[in-house]
């Protein structure tokens, strides 16, 4: 996995990059490369994408749907984590705009906490253990949300504001999953720690 948490937006020799990736994932035995760019487009950035479509003939590489364009072997992957709208919908239109064959899900586990109303829709991210602990204390009483692939319940804490926690398990994880197949979508990521502690392994 490859990020752009340090890049400064100088262009760099995007090609000798390339080239290094490319040594280190063959050295490796990798059989892909994820760019986990969350910065806005960077074109140095671009160019790297550009040149490792060129010369990646048998690594697969993955990147955010804002970095497609930049070659037509990269393949792009469409994040699960969402806390509004619909994932069916949102992964139809991923299929209709590259095609099924090209994308990858990401899969982040939900463990979050969105004060309402509010303007912020992904809100605040919780340990695992925190959600758990809450549910407890209200006997473990949740909702599922088949827009979402989610399990969510709302709560007023001692001030009187309104909580809206939102958080994945293994039966939503595999909800999302069988989702993309029925899709057609046959590639994913998925945090190890996050699918071992939820026995999807």
């Amino acid at each position: 996995m490859l990020d752009d948490t340090a890049y400064d937006n100088t262009r760099g020799n995007a090609e000798e990059l390339a080239k290094e990736c490319l040594y280190l994932c063959q050295s490796l035995g990798f059989e892909g490369l994820c760019c986990d760019f969350e910065q806005p487009v960077r074109r140095g950035l671009e160019a790297f994408v550009t040149e490792c479509g060129g010369i990646f003939s048998n690594i697969s590489i993955y990147v955010p749907g804002r970095y497609a364009q930049c070659h037509s072997m990269v393949k792009v992957y469409i994040p699960t984590a969402i806390t509004s709208g619909s994932l069916s919908n949102r992964l139809e239109n991923a299929v209709s705009i590259y095609g099924a064959g090209r994308l990858a899900l990401e899969i982040e586990r939900l463990s979050r906490d969105i004060m309402l109303p509010s303007e912020n829709q992904f809100g605040t991210p919780l340990p695992c253990d925190k959600i758990r602990d809450i549910l407890s204390g209200r006997g473990g009483a949740s909702f599922y949300s088949n827009e979402l692939c989610a399990h969510y319940f709302t709560e007023r804490d001692n001030e009187g504001r309104t909580h809206f926690y939102i958080y994945d398990d293994a039966q939503s994880f595999k909800r999302k999953t069988d989702l993309a197949l029925s899709m057609g979508i046959r590639e994913g990521f998925l945090l190890y720690p996050d699918a071992a502690e939820l026995g999807v392994f």
